[in-house]
């Protein structure tokens, strides 16, 4: 039992900090919507998250934080190709405008 609960709460600490650290990746791309959509995601995955590990299913935890990661790992990868889509773009203007 002690085992069980020490593993579950070092899951949900390593959830944790991954999310704050996306989050501050997000933060430092200064793109607002996304921060805001991502704050959101991040306070209910995280609520679901540790609720279910306070039940002692750890599996259910386990697939919740899965899909959470998963989600904001296509939201980043998502926004990272937006971003060079952008880049792209500025320096095709910048080309041509010379």
């Amino acid at each position: 039992m002690t085992q069980e609960l020490s593993n579950i709460v070092f899951l949900s600490l390593f959830y944790w900090a991954l999310s704050v650290l996306m989050l501050w990746i997000i933060i430092l791309e200064r793109r607002q919507r996304l921060y805001l959509v991502s704050v959101g995601y991040f306070a209910i995955s995280v609520g679901i998250g540790l609720g279910i590990a306070m039940k002692w299913l750890l599996v259910a935890s386990l697939l919740i934080m899965v899909i959470s990661m998963s989600v904001t790992l296509w939201i980043l990868v998502k926004q990272s190709h937006k971003c060079m889509r952008d880049l792209n773009a500025m320096h095709e203007e910048s080309t041509h405008g010379k």
